[in-house]
């Protein structure tokens, strides 16, 4: 939110983000890429960017956090913004595959950006497959997660225009004077006694405990209902999963994949099998590891899976984390395609149904006010208990263009913080595809886990062949 000094605040969610990512086991850098159809002109380009800043002026900000790193921490005008800083271009050297692409992504999640400058970077990466391009861009996970981002940069690129017109959005952070950030230091140095915060996220939390009391005395069995769901959410922010015992090495390392996925043959089976197309593709990868365990002699009866809930409509486009995280264990026992998905689906839609939204804002904002070596010691440990994070979002929509190149194609890699692997379907049109962010030590023959879920994969034809099973869910 803004306050009366002009800076934008973090939500409790942004503010644990930024925080934990200053730990090299939990850097926090969202890398997303658009193919382009060609290379365009780089004046456009720069045009293009010039206008993201003016729309987005947080783009334009540095995360200040409060004396002694408590509370929530602000987006505040850099005095030193310069474009220059943040936009670049490169070309791959011949013959520009995917492969190279992939390690120079590779390459830019192990440099990090930088803590005291606005938290983003956009690559324009000429050479690619000779005579195409790819726009990559880099941002801290505090800054937007990947729904947000995507809506905001289709909302900057999305027409095939130079952009949007360029008027600033609802949370815009104006420039300020010398004396005016002056001002803004004190103010920030005086958040931490504002303790209002606390009782508020609190507050929140308090609300869904008291409405399920005065619904008791109104509705007992409605009131009993949401009293369970609460309690099954907060069993999502509880001790940490076992993991599994193959997969426990840890480093700091990435290696990024991208399988293709055919969507028709996806939608044609998931509709067979009677799921959802998240469920689908999340059994299928749990198939392809459960095969991997088998070829290592490792009897693990599941993983322990992530999976991001969007908090926020996916219309309207805004900067800043909105997102919960559901823990569930993905099954690793010997069943068929079929069995699994129907039981993926199943613990899915459970867990979803729990999902009190007002408990992640609420905890996240109390949260903030926990010294940040305590939340880095805290998440370290609970993200080594979690096997796999799996996510899916919309890409662009298939008429987008950058600065009059077309867009073909999209790629998404999240951050894996200390997880074993983070998957990500994104979608765009027609086309499909699973970024695969994996941890070499966890994974010691990353050759095998692709060939086991491109085997997955071919089994959809014969899905979509079955008749839908009744009782799903």
């Amino acid at each position: 939110m803004d306050t009366a000094d002009g800076h934008y605040r973090m939500g409790g969610t942004d503010t644990l983000m930024w925080r934990v990512s200053d730990d090299i086991h939990l850097r926090s850098d969202v890398i997303s890429v658009w193919l382009l159809d060609r290379e365009p002109e780089w004046q456009r380009f720069w045009a293009c960017c010039q206008r993201a800043v003016r729309r987005y002026p947080v783009l334009s900000c540095r995360a200040v956090e409060p004396r002694w790193g408590l509370g929530a921490a602000v987006w505040m005008p850099d005095p030193e913004f310069q474009l220059a800083r943040h936009v670049h271009a490169l070309r791959l050297a011949e013959p520009g595959t995917p492969r190279q692409l992939l390690n120079l992504l590779e390459w830019q999640e192990c440099t990090g950006l930088e803590r005291d400058r606005p938290p983003w970077q956009a690559l324009l990466v000429g050479g690619y497959q000779q005579d195409k391009a790819a726009l990559v861009i880099r941002h801290n996970h505090s800054l937007a997660d990947g729904v947000s981002a995507v809506s905001v940069f289709t909302d900057l690129f999305g027409s095939p225009s130079e952009g949007r017109p360029a008027a600033q959005v609802p949370t815009a952070i104006t420039r300020t004077t010398t004396a005016s950030r002056r001002r803004y230091s004190r103010a920030v140095s005086q958040v931490v006694v504002d303790l209002g915060t606390v009782p508020r996220e609190s507050g929140r939390l308090a609300r869904s405990v008291s409405a399920g009391v005065r619904g008791a005395l109104r509705r007992p069995g409605a009131a009993a209902d949401r009293s369970l769901r609460l309690l099954r959410s907060l069993e999502q922010a509880g001790p940490p999963f076992r993991g599994s015992r193959l997969l426990r090495r840890r480093n700091t390392v990435p290696h990024y994949e991208v399988v293709p996925v055919p969507v028709t043959e996806l939608k044609q089976a998931a509709k067979a099998v009677g799921v959802s197309v998240t469920a689908l593709l999340l059994s299928l990868v749990l198939g392809a590891f459960a095969d991997y365990h088998r070829h290592f002699r490792h009897d693990e009866r599941s993983l322990t899976v992530a999976v991001p809930v969007n908090l926020q409509p996916v219309d309207r486009p805004r900067l800043g984390n909105h997102v919960g995280v559901l823990r569930l264990h993905g099954p690793l026992t010997d069943l068929s395609p079929a069995e699994r998905a129907r039981l993926v689906n199943q613990r899915l839609l459970r867990a979803r149904a729990n999902v009190v939204t007002e408990l992640f804002p609420a905890l996240s904002g109390i949260g903030s006010w926990i010294p940040g070596p305590l939340v880095r010691n805290a998440t370290v440990a609970l993200s080594h208990g979690i096997d796999l994070m799996a996510s899916s979002f919309f890409g662009p929509p298939p008429a987008s263009h950058v600065a009059g190149a077309r867009v073909t194609g999209a790629m998404a890699f999240a951050p894996r913080g200390g997880i074993a692997c983070n998957a990500t379907m994104i979608t765009m049109g027609e086309e499909c595809a699973v970024c695969l962010n994996l941890d070499p030590a966890a994974f010691l023959d990353i050759a095998l886990v692709i060939d086991l879920f491109e085997q997955q994969l071919a089994r959809l034809p014969a899905l979509a062949e079955r008749t839908r099973a009744p009782g799903i869910g």
